[in-house]
């Protein structure tokens, strides 16, 4: 609950914001010495990319209704770690890239469970 107070996504989400603004030279300077502190620090606060709704209408593959989309995050060396998300035909979509020898797959689907849980249960 402690974690939650303090709305952790929001930093992320206003680098993100931030960087966007810079050149893209200037951008790929600051994610790499990011990257540097986070792995000699161990720690890394996860990234939530919002991918958007992807498709208001069915999509068609040929003539075959597509059902459901994953869009596929790129995977992050440990200890970073970003959460994608998206929509299609009313349906939030979770995704994390990761090197399974690095993450125990077990532990990334056990953390989306727990997001699923807490957006499924605002009001906890």
């Amino acid at each position: 609950e402690a974690i939650k107070a303090n709305c952790p996504g929001l930093s992320s989400a206003a680098a993100m914001m931030l960087l966007r603004t810079l050149s893209y030279g200037k951008a790929k300077d600051i994610l790499l010495d990011s990257e540097r502190k986070h792995r000699l620090s161990g720690f890394s606060a996860p990234l939530l990319s919002n991918l958007g709704k992807i498709c208001e209408e069915t999509m068609l593959f040929g003539s075959i209704p597509v059902i459901e989309i994953l869009p596929l995050m790129p995977a992050f060396h440990a200890p970073a770690f970003m959460l994608g998300a998206s929509g299609y035909k009313n349906m939030l979509t979770l995704s994390a890239g990761f090197y399974s020898d690095e993450r125990e797959e077990v532990g990334v689907a056990q953390f989306l469970q727990m997001v699923r849980y807490e957006w499924m249960n605002p009001d906890r």
